[in-house]
């Protein structure tokens, strides 16, 4: 099998993703890198992806893989060609890594100053395309997947990652200084993860890892199943002599009665038909029909500090967190938490809200903004009368139309420090959390990660809500 060794994308000017079967037996990956870094990539990476999700890539087989890589990249490059021509990129083309895995026999083409190698015993190889001389070739020597105006060179390249080994793939600017070394091939991962803080870095590494031992099945013989009959025979012996024959043959008799009955009979009033005298059964069927859940548990997933007071509650997105603070909107990414952008506006700000078209921000001089994802100002209007002020911190319903997994109504309801989430049919306690300081805001739910953002003093805490049903 082939696992990820180790990968790192440094956004917006570089993206390393990748797709695989629950069998891990067959997976493709997209690593792409660019000089500049201005928000129009993370679009145009966006495409790439969604380019390749669309083109029936899990239907694929080995005997297709090169001529499907080379047809898909052929007439993608034209849209790129045009995508690019659109934007303020000065290098209107892209760098790009394309591999698909099938076992451990690997298909890859490469574009621009993206370069591969392979470890070997103890030393490194070179595959694909050849690294050296890179900075001083041309755009169009580069072959720049978009950038030519002309059809673009495509090459599928084959290579089998086999046991113990390492395939890795990296921009030019590392590559120059790993490859160009003697380094221990044994040694290479750390080596190549001390550039984790250098500006526009990107690596994947797969690792070829041996297959466990599979343990052999027991054969099931005859003795085995005629001795499992004859146990299950006594069993059943023992319980019709326990029990009595009128007590069994009622049961029976009243449970075909029931389900052959035309009127339909509610699952409480099953107890009352067989005649069991038992409270608990109903109970028990009452909590069954009604549980939300089978187990819902509350669980702080991640905590950041924050260098400034936060001002409202947070909004979001798919991607990205949105923070105010008096009259500074800030955006940070999910993953990584950094920060993607800051705008200072005119007046402090009251509220955010996110919309499909994008960001609403509403600030104290009755004025609302609509804003891009970026940040930039795409309109803005004054209203008659007054906003209303923060959100306050109001309990919150959460039913299947926000997670698939609740088959009737929680509550969350927000405590002085922390928590609680309640069966809204029945008023019982599910989980609660508390939290070191004092609950200022408290986002709505992201369903999309399952959890809610809370403000609390000057950090930001993720707080996830895992539900088992």
């Amino acid at each position: 099998m082939i696992s990820i060794q180790s990968k790192m994308a440094f956004p917006p000017s570089a993206m390393c993703d990748y797709q695989a079967s629950q069998d891990g037996k067959f997976a493709w990956f997209i690593c792409t890198w660019h000089p500049e870094k201005m928000f129009a990539l993370e679009e145009i990476q966006a495409e790439i992806k969604l380019e390749i999700i669309n083109s029936g890539i899990s239907n694929l087989s080995k005997m297709e893989a090169e001529k499907w890589i080379k047809d898909l990249f052929a007439d993608f490059h034209w849209k790129l060609h045009a995508r690019f021509r659109k934007t303020d990129l000065i290098e209107k083309g892209i760098s790009l890594f394309f591999g698909i895995i099938f076992e451990q026999e690997l298909y890859f083409v490469q574009f621009g100053r993206i370069f591969c190698a392979a470890t070997h015993k103890d030393k490194l190889i070179h595959v694909g395309q050849n690294w050296k001389n890179f900075h001083v070739q041309s755009h169009k020597e580069l072959n720049l997947l978009g950038f030519s105006e002309a059809d673009i060179k495509i090459k599928t390249h084959r290579h089998l990652i086999a046991k113990n080994q390492h395939f890795i793939v990296l921009p030019g600017i590392i590559a120059n200084k790993v490859f160009a070394t003697d380094t221990d091939a044994t040694g290479i991962v750390p080596v190549i993860e001390s550039y984790a803080g250098t500006e526009n870095t990107l690596w994947l590494i797969l690792a070829g890892v041996p297959d466990l031992l599979k343990t052999k099945r027991r054969r099931i013989r005859k003795l085995h199943i005629s001795s499992t009959l004859l146990i299950l025979m006594t069993i059943a012996a023992i319980a019709y002599m326990g029990f009595g024959n009128r007590s069994i043959d009622l049961f029976f008799r009243k449970a075909k009665m029931l389900f052959q009955s035309k009127q339909p009979v509610r699952l409480e009033q099953i107890p009352n038909y067989l005649k069991v005298n038992n409270g608990e059964i109903i109970k028990y069927l009452e909590r069954a029909v009604n549980m939300p859940a089978r187990t819902i548990e509350l669980s702080l997933l991640w905590n950041t500090d924050l260098p400034y007071n936060v001002t409202a509650a947070p909004a979001f997105n798919l991607e990205n967190i949105y923070l105010a603070s008096d009259n500074n909107l800030l955006a940070f990414n999910k993953k990584t938490r950094k920060l993607l952008w800051k705008v200072s506006l005119e007046d402090e700000i009251i509220s955010i809200l996110n919309t499909r078209a994008g960001l609403i921000v509403a600030l104290e001089n009755n004025r609302i903004l609509g804003l891009n994802d970026d940040g930039t100002k795409s309109w803005q209007r004054n209203i008659s009368t007054g906003i209303n002020g923060k959100s306050s911190l109001r309990p919150l319903e959460l039913t299947n139309n926000e997670n698939p997994r609740i088959d009737g109504s929680i509550s969350i309801i927000p405590t002085e420090k922390g928590l609680s989430v309640v069966d809204s049919n029945r008023g019982e306690t599910l989980s609660e959390i508390t939290l070191t300081e004092k609950l200022q805001y408290l986002s709505a739910y992201d369903s999309f990660d399952s959890c809610f953002y809370a403000v609390v003093a000057n950090t930001i805490v993720c707080l996830e809500l895992k539900i088992v049903n």
